[in-house]
């Protein structure tokens, strides 16, 4: 089963897994990482080699994170160091944690990480007018 590990600064993204588990079901497999307040950059690499240790690593990493540039992303980031195992993703919402959790057996790792991306982007919308496409549908 493919792995994942989902890191983001604060909470959050410890929040959001929860949230994907109360639609999908609890999950196996996942690790989530708070790089919190105060905590140094060996600390956030600790939990991080915590958490892969835990997974079962074989059918590869997959690493989702809030944004590209930060703490979390450097530390994830030195982890490919030319390897296929890992695959990062920033932006992480709860649509592409659900897409991850209803298609990561079913799906190779290309198909896979198109439906990810693809998931996140389609995620979010701007409602700013009746939107008479939405107004026809049942709520």
């Amino acid at each position: 089963m493919k792995s994942l590990i989902v890191c983001t600064h604060g909470v959050s993204g410890i929040e959001m897994v929860k949230s994907a588990e109360m639609i999908c079901g609890k999950q196996e497999n996942v690790e989530e990482i708070g790089f919190l307040e105060g905590e140094s950059l060996e600390e956030l690499k600790q939990k991080f080699d915590e958490a892969l240790n835990k997974l079962d690593r074989s059918k590869g990493v997959y690493i989702f994170l809030d944004i590209q540039g930060g703490t979390p992303f450097n530390v994830a980031y030195n982890y490919l160091n030319g390897s296929d195992e890992f695959a990062l993703y920033t932006g992480v919402n709860i649509p592409m944690l659900i897409e991850f959790f209803v298609s990561r057996n079913t799906l190779n790792q290309n198909e896979l990480a198109a439906q990810i991306v693809d998931s996140a982007r389609n995620s979010i919308s701007l409602f700013n007018q009746i939107n008479t496409a939405v107004e026809d549908e049942e709520f």
